[in-house]
């Protein structure tokens, strides 16, 4: 899979910027639920994460009420694959806001002529 990802990322247009992009948002209250091989939660998260980026993934991370400088606060932080990437959204409203600041990152907005 990763092989046709990257075909597909090398495509341009014209003005050399990739036809395609590949975005993953993730969102988690930080309560690690479930693992699935043999290492802890934290850890699978992380290597995911940095698996989706080293593919060309960009990556949002939404925290819902995590506790700053926690765990799972530093897990999205490093998932994100920027600090203007990540949010910590400690309220209903903050986090409708983070949703909709990615969607406006994302869209790609032109006026042409």
């Amino acid at each position: 899979m990763s092989q046709r990802l990257t075909q597909w990322q090398r495509k341009r247009t014209p003005k050399g910027k990739p036809k395609l992009y590949k975005i993953a948002v993730l969102m988690t209250d930080g309560s690690y639920n479930q693992k699935y091989t043999g290492s802890d939660s934290r850890t699978q998260a992380r290597e995911t994460c940095k698996e989706m980026k080293k593919a060309g993934v960009t990556v949002y991370s939404v925290g819902f009420k995590i506790s700053k400088g926690s765990s799972p606060d530093e897990t999205m932080k490093q998932c994100a694959s920027s600090n203007e990437y990540y949010y910590n959204a400690a309220k209903g409203d903050a986090l409708k806001q983070a949703f909709r600041d990615v969607a406006l990152k994302i869209a790609d907005l032109r006026i042409t002529e």
